[in-house]
């Protein structure tokens, strides 16, 4: 069964554009999730939550910071992001660090949101 956070990366990641079938959407998804649990990981991306990414799935850290790009790259859309994010930049894309920040913070306000309905 698919909890209310799983449903709620699921739906924001798939209103992006970020589909099951990028190689990098489930480690953006597990990326989340391992943020909310320690809050700190965001802080040190590529130091700490790549490389327990890549022990999962048994790969480089590199690999994931590659593929979290590249999902989120292929679909990026300033209006769409804009719209579900509230992020619109003219200059410049977001590095993978902020885009999993903003990702963190829709999530955090959904759940929010979703328990004030309840």
């Amino acid at each position: 069964m698919i909890s209310n956070l799983e449903n709620s990366i699921y739906t924001i990641l798939g209103s992006l554009g970020i589909l099951p079938t990028y190689k990098g959407y489930n480690y953006i998804k597990d990326a989340v999730i391992l943020i909310l649990e320690d809050n700190n990981k965001i802080n040190n991306v590529t130091k700490i939550l790549y490389p327990i990414l890549a022990e999962r799935y048994n790969t480089t850290a590199c690999s994931i910071e590659r593929d979290i790009g590249y999902a989120y790259r292929a679909v990026y859309n300033e209006h769409r992001f804009k719209k579900i994010l509230g992020y619109y930049s003219s200059s410049s894309k977001l590095t993978n660090s902020n885009f999993i920040a903003l990702l963190v913070q829709k999530i955090k306000l959904t759940l929010i949101a979703n328990q004030s309905e309840l």
